[in-house]
């Protein structure tokens, strides 16, 4: 009797629970109204302009200086977005807002430097109030201080997806690994990589910059079992559709017009069987570059503008042997590159995308896992 009247209650209690839950302490009803959905949070739907606002009266005189900041306290702009509309309108690093869609920003000057609690305050008052109420697509006008002289700007503001697609854009650009200027590098030169007699500390030459990818100088499997030393420089990593790249850069490696010349061995693949030769980069996101590859079965020149590829001209490969050595070479004359690969397959193409001097690189796709040998690079004579 006890357990039945126990059971009776557990159950009388839960239902008096889910009863609660769901309809409130008044119970449920059928004919009651569904309860208002969430209103969206509003830093999802706002639109952004793309700059990080700081206070004037945290920097020091020095780096006021440096800014260009004639003002000792306000709001100022710490960073801008690269491609963002705080881009496109031209606000720099430096400036001083004044005025945002018609609200004075100048109150600001009277925030405490350095204090958390009071910049909080402030950014969470009368800035959010402003900000919060722009809408993508709206043209945000702003008034700005710049070197104590005042202009306006209209950068028209976007989502946050966009947004956030730029700031990540923004930040990989600030983890990569930059390519050295190109420009004068003193007389071109001729120069060859045996990957040969490395020190023990190096796992590269340490003219050959590794941009992108697993680059590293490996044993020779096949010379070993010949009894026979040779090494070769290796890129392993599997970098989705992406492109692994390295770069020789030393004084006169830099060319305009130039011959260059690899050995490759593609090893393993399945996306891409791939290597090639990289001419005129100008830093990680601009390049041209002549790139056999064995899955597509295509020998191509293509031009990589702001990191965007384009084919200029192709040929027909077939299949080449995996695990042994192939040729490629290539030559950039004018507006003219032209690339023969074991003598036989050709191309060419003729563009006019990157005319200035650059690096000569080595480059493969994916995951492809390529090996180089006996690079070489020289001017061409004018």
């Amino acid at each position: 009797m006890r357990l039945r009247l126990f059971t009776r209650s557990v159950l009388a209690l839960s239902l008096g629970t889910l009863l609660s839950s769901v309809g409130g302490a008044r119970g449920v009803r059928a004919d009651d109204p569904a309860p208002a959905p969430d209103a969206p949070d509003i830093d999802e739907t706002r639109g952004y302009v793309g700059y990080a606002p700081g206070f004037v009266q945290d920097l020091e005189a020095a780096e006021r200086k440096e800014l260009g900041i004639v003002r000792k306290a306000g709001l100022y702009v710490m960073s801008v977005t690269t491609n963002s509309p705080a881009d496109k309108s031209g606000i720099k690093v430096g400036d001083v807002v004044l005025k945002i869609k018609g609200t004075d920003m100048t109150d600001a000057e009277k925030v405490l430097p350095k204090d958390e609690d009071d910049q909080k305050k402030w950014r969470e008052g009368k800035f959010r109030t402003v900000t919060s109420t722009v809408k993508p697509g709206e043209e945000v006008e702003m008034l700005l201080d710049r070197g104590g002289k005042e202009m306006t700007v209209k950068p028209i503001a976007i989502e946050r997806d966009a947004m956030k697609r730029l700031n990540e854009a923004d930040q990989e650009e600030r983890d990569a690994i930059k390519v050295p200027d190109a420009d004068g590098m003193g007389t071109p030169r001729a120069h060859s990589y045996s990957f040969e007699k490395l020190p023990d500390d190096q796992v590269r030459p340490d003219t050959v910059l590794s941009i992108r990818g697993l680059w590293e100088v490996a044993g020779d499997d096949d010379a070993e079992k010949e009894g026979k030393d040779n090494h070769v420089l290796k890129q392993s990593s599997d970098l989705g559709d992406d492109y692994a790249l390295a770069v020789a850069n030393d004084k006169g490696l830099s060319h305009q017009d130039s011959t260059a010349s690899v050995r490759l061995r593609f090893m393993a693949g399945e996306k891409s069987v791939s290597g090639g030769i990289v001419v005129r980069a100008r830093d990680r996101k601009n390049w041209y570059a002549v790139v056999a590859d064995g899955v597509a079965k295509k020998l191509e020149v293509f031009v990589m503008k702001d990191m965007k590829r384009v084919v200029l001209a192709s040929s027909d490969l077939g299949s080449p042997k995996l695990k042994s050595w192939h040729t490629l070479e290539v030559k950039t004359v004018g507006d003219t590159i032209s690339a023969t690969f074991d003598g036989t397959v050709k191309v060419e193409a003729k563009d006019t995308t990157i005319k200035q001097t650059g690096w000569f690189g080595l480059v493969t796709r994916g995951d492809a896992e390529t090996e180089f040998d006996d690079w070489k690079m020289a001017p061409v004579a004018k």
